[in-house]
């Protein structure tokens, strides 16, 4: 067989009959080319798909956390607002499933109120902090409520870019009184609090965390970092001897024990060894103990499982809790703690109807060491401890209508919250 010459472009490549002398230049040529082409390629999908950098910020590492200071979502207001994404697809060609076996969808969310671009905004966006300030605030002399806050919210981070700590003070203080309810406001309370922090006024930011707690429109992981934030304060604030506004120190006499202090204050007397570290009951006299002359409260998610202790309108302790398996539903709404009882004896109801009196420690008691019985009609329900094998259900939906808590934290719960404390359980 006759062999046919090689192409001129087989030749320049390095493939057909080529002198031996030029082979190692031509393997050098063919890298060259590949890598060339690859090059083109790239280029053309980032042209076509775009680049990260154009197409927005890249997305966070699930479980990451938040810094030390400041919340998730508060490190600074957001900029304009980029255009809207395209619609979610119609409900019949979502997952591959026709809309009758489908959830029903809930009601359509409003469309997102476009943000009006402003002079002062654009030198926000543009990174001119000091020529933005004054534009700014002028623009929110004359913008309704939500863009005023928002437009003095980016004045006030001009402020703190530029290390103006009490001037962006100043705007945020001024946020949270006049715009109480805007999600602007619950932001600067944020900002505000951990300004405060970082100043040593601690009793000053558990005011402001619990002001953007009650906040419209917070977001949930900041809303935990707001209960980590209070729970921290009030273990100083609360839970030592420090004076505080919000409590007296008495002086110990002769012949008064915690009895007779608490009924003289009207609280609970181991809420005053709680909140003074105390081993035991023992008092001399001239010992100082802080008295708490706050109000407690309780809030109960069932969605999330936890029970809040506030103290005022701060959040002081949270716990982990069990409630009703299906049939046996946790109420919702707003109750009273009527009873309270140590070493609690249960009454069960049999599957005949019979009611059975179980006394604390006998085997099948479940209400642990503490009882904290709600009023009618829901006798009863209320909060109680749980026996120990049970202990590890805590979380879980199992109990008859009740909520659980380990034994260790009921007894806390219990010795702080007195007879007539409000109770109010939601499902979210």
């Amino acid at each position: 067989m006759s062999s046919t010459a090689p192409s001129s472009l087989a030749r320049e490549i390095g493939f057909g009959k080529t002198p031996r002398s030029r082979r190692g230049v031509s393997l050098w040529k063919v890298i060259v080319l590949l890598l060339a082409i690859a090059g083109v390629g790239y280029g053309a999908y980032r042209f076509f798909a775009g680049s990260p950098a154009a197409s927005g910020p890249v997305a966070a590492v699930p479980g990451a956390k938040p810094g030390p200071a400041l919340p998730p979502s508060a490190v600074s207001p957001a900029a304009p607002a980029a255009k809207p994404a395209a619609p979610a697809a119609p409900a019949a060609a979502q997952n591959g499933k026709p809309v009758s076996a489908q959830v029903a969808p809930e009601a359509p969310a409003p469309a997102p109120t476009p943000v009006r671009q402003t002079p002062g905004r654009s030198l926000y966006s543009q990174g001119q902090w000091t020529q933005a300030i004054p534009k700014l605030v002028e623009e929110a002399s004359t913008a309704q409520p939500p863009e005023a806050a928002d437009l003095l919210a980016l004045a006030a981070d001009c402020h703190a870019r530029l290390n103006d700590a009490a001037s962006a003070e100043r705007i945020w203080a001024r946020i949270v009184k006049d715009y109480a309810g805007q999600p602007a406001a619950a932001g600067a309370a944020l900002r505000l609090g951990d300004a405060l922090v970082s100043k040593g006024d601690k009793v000053g930011a558990r005011a402001q965390f619990a002001a953007a707690f009650r906040s419209a429109g917070l977001a949930a992981a900041d809303r935990d970092w707001l209960v980590k934030k209070m729970i921290d304060l009030n273990e100083e604030l609360l839970f030592s001897r420090k004076q505080t506004p919000d409590s007296v120190i008495h002086v110990v006499q002769g012949g008064e024990n915690l009895t007779t202090i608490g009924k003289k204050y009207k609280v609970e007397p181991n809420a005053v060894r709680r909140v003074n570290g105390m081993k035991n009951t023992n008092l001399y006299p001239g010992d100082k103990l802080k008295i708490p002359q706050g109000t407690f409260r309780i809030a109960v998610s069932k969605s999330r499982r936890l029970l809040w202790l506030f103290y005022d309108d701060s959040v002081a302790r949270q716990y982990e809790v069990a409630i009703g398996k299906e049939g046996h539903d946790t109420p919702v709404g707003d109750f009273v703690i009527v009873s309270k009882e140590v070493h609690p004896s249960w009454t069960r109801t049999s599957e005949d109807g019979r009611r059975e009196v179980v006394p604390f420690g006998a085997p099948g008691h479940m209400l642990g060491t503490r009882w904290m019985g709600f009023g009618e009609p829901h006798r009863d329900i209320g909060i109680h401890g749980t026996p120990k094998e049970e202990e590890t259900r805590i979380g879980e939906a199992v109990s008859k209508g009740c909520i659980r808590m380990r034994n260790a934290e009921v007894e806390e719960l219990f010795d702080l919250v007195p007879r007539g404390t409000k109770v109010t359980v939601t499902d979210p």
